[in-house]
């Protein structure tokens, strides 16, 4: 009597199996090596980046930098003629100073902001981050900054006080202690307490910078200032 030598259906199960496996296992493994060799060579080569002058050059037509420069720079410089034209006199010294008529944050987030909205389109996730990042910036010039400016004129002020205070306080105390020495010349000197206390200009005291903040006027118009020289940069570099 003969007997079939064909397998089992089990068997040919698990011989199925244990075949898949391995073609996985070795497939795994050749991914892993690519995957290696290609961090390696990506490694490679960011180590062996030459940036070149062309590459620098770059920097130059990038427009979003031109526009918040340019901005930045005509409102710096047209400080001193808002200057005058508000009755404060030619101020050269405001080119270099923040505050003042118009606002250079705002022209430079606006400028910004703007251009990328022109480029990359005002959908764009960038553009607005950047518009979110322009509205703090204003607001925190007309707002925070414009309070710490309010705080050092006042602190100059009672500074100022304090000082014409002690002086003419010395002033008395002086003419005291010259008519005591003339009605007794055996008397030395007059001392009081408040002699003893520092004065304004012992303790070091700087004036403070007032010129720090903006009004709403001054963001405005240093908003307006950007988008303009946005759009004309994209006029003339487009």
């Amino acid at each position: 009597m003969l007997f079939s030598a064909s397998p089992s259906p089990s068997l040919a199960r698990i011989a199925s199996q244990s075949e898949d496996f391995c073609v996985r296992r070795s497939s795994r493994l050749v991914h892993g090596s690519s995957r290696r060799i290609s961090s390696r060579r990506r490694s490679i080569t960011v180590a062996s980046v030459n940036i070149s002058v062309d590459d620098v050059a770059q920097v130059f037509e990038n427009k979003v930098l031109i526009s918040a420069a340019l901005a930045c720079s005509i409102g710096q410089l047209s400080k001193p003629f808002t200057s005058a034209l508000s009755g404060n006199g030619l101020d050269l010294g405001a080119v270099i100073r923040s505050g003042g008529m118009p606002s250079t944050h705002s022209a430079g987030v606006m400028a910004a902001t703007t251009c990328l909205g022109l480029e990359r389109g005002f959908s764009d996730p960038i553009f607005g981050v950047s518009a979110i990042f322009a509205l703090f910036v204003m607001y925190d010039a007309q707002g925070v900054r414009r309070e710490v400016g309010r705080h050092a004129k006042n602190l100059n002020k009672m500074a100022m006080l304090k000082r014409e205070r002690s002086r003419v306080f010395q002033e008395k105390t002086n003419l005291v202690g010259n008519y005591a020495r003339s009605a007794s010349p055996s008397l030395e000197s007059v001392d009081g307490a408040d002699q003893e206390q520092l004065t304004i200009d012992e303790i070091g005291f700087n004036r403070l910078e007032e010129s720090v903040g903006h009004t709403e006027v001054q963001v405005i118009a240093g908003a307006i200032l950007g988008f303009l020289v946005s759009f004309g940069v994209e006029l003339l570099l487009s």
